[in-house]
């Protein structure tokens, strides 16, 4: 009986380092150890952490979200950015993928008040990026592309590929990562 209280004690205080070592090892992760895999992705890694996707807005909803102004300044992690309302909505449901656009349309402003991570191209256009579930489980990773100029008249939103994901993580300049 001794041994096997001593053994339990053991294990425990073994179980215990391990948990640590992990927790340490965790806040000195690089946004390419979370994601990738051999320069693969980890989506099992997003979906676990993805939010549920929000319901989509409407025109309107969109418009009295963002008090009906013809300008809005809008809190991001690394930066204020302004954004003209009513064409950035008609931009997000007047071009390709129409429907896939309205369906995401709800998780613009949580991509970007609080995105996973933020990235930076050479031509300083910034991109945010946000995972989430829709109802059946299936990921959607959002992503909002905003010019150098930071005033939002239009934005692109999109599922991101897995060829633009792995560019953003492997190419672009990671700015800002919520981990």
């Amino acid at each position: 009986m001794h041994g096997e209280a001593l053994s339990k004690e053991l294990t425990n205080k073994v179980e215990n380092m391990l948990e640590s070592s992990n927790k340490i090892l965790g806040e000195t992760m690089t946004l390419k150890d979370r994601l990738l895999i051999d320069n693969k992705i980890k989506y099992s890694y997003l979906k676990e952490i993805a939010q549920d996707l929000p319901k989509p807005i409407t025109k309107d909803d969109f418009l009295h979200l963002l008090k009906n102004k013809k300008y809005v300044n809008i809190q991001t992690p690394i930066k204020e950015l302004e954004i003209e309302p009513l064409k950035a909505y008609e931009h997000l449901t007047q071009n390709s993928n129409k429907q896939n656009r309205i369906d995401i349309s709800g998780a613009i402003l949580p991509t970007l008040q609080n995105p996973l991570f933020i990235t930076k191209d050479k031509k300083d256009t910034y991109y945010f990026y946000k995972p989430f579930k829709d109802e059946k489980g299936v990921l959607n990773i959002v992503s909002i592309a905003i010019p150098k100029s930071n005033r939002i008249r239009y934005k692109t939103s999109y599922i991101a590929s897995r060829e633009r994901m792995l560019k953003m993580i492997n190419e672009y300049e990671l700015v800002y990562e919520a981990f």
